[in-house]
């Protein structure tokens, strides 16, 4: 089993990245661990809280429950992954199963900084985007698929995304074996990655 930890900006580039290595290798020889799963729980704050919290820190993840996850899926295990709905800032009912795989992959956007994860990885990947890039691709995101306004998102993006980005995602490339500079064509590094990783 590989083991690989896949991080970068918010909007960097990182699903597609994913989904073209699961695309080469074939569905069945990759588990997906997807960090943006795994944020804390808040439906206990009423909405207006939930809506000012900072998705941003490391401590916005549940990183027991990552842990205890990746450590499943590293025994073979298959797991039952929780979903989130970034509309009302809980994580729902719904959970889906994911089977373990001859690839695991973590990804998300501190998915190389916290210690705890950096330890089970035997690769570590960054996806590299320039700035203006991902701002423009978390804007179009976040009105379109997460329920949010322009002001709302602009907003969030000003007061945690950047100075989270700042703080602990660019650092955290520092960690990695791999940077995949996304504001470039990525084809030929994402397919040297995938014959890296047995395709």
């Amino acid at each position: 089993m590989l083991v690989v930890g896949l991080a970068g900006g918010t909007a960097s580039g990182k699903t597609t990245v994913v989904e073209a290595i699961c695309d080469a290798l074939g569905p069945d020889r990759v588990a997906v661990l997807g960090l943006d799963h795994y944020y804390r729980d808040l439906s206990a704050l009423p909405l207006n809280e939930r809506k000012t919290y900072n998705f941003d820190h490391p401590d916005a993840f549940d990183l027991p429950l990552i842990l205890d996850h990746l450590q499943a899926l590293e025994r073979g295990e298959a797991i039952q992954r929780p979903s989130y709905s970034f509309a009302l800032s809980v994580r729902t009912d719904e959970t889906v199963r994911i089977e373990s795989a001859p690839v695991v992959m973590v990804e998300g956007i501190l998915a190389l900084a916290h210690p705890e994860l950096l330890a089970h990885y035997d690769l570590r990947i960054f996806v590299d985007s320039a700035d203006d890039l991902r701002l423009i691709r978390r804007l179009e995101r976040d009105v379109a698929d997460r329920g949010r306004s322009l002001e709302e998102t602009t907003s969030r993006y000003l007061r945690w995304v950047r100075p989270m980005h700042q703080a602990f995602v660019e650092p955290s490339k520092a960690e990695a074996d791999i940077v995949l500079r996304n504001h470039r064509s990525p084809e030929r590094a994402i397919r040297l990655l995938v014959k890296a990783l047995g395709a």
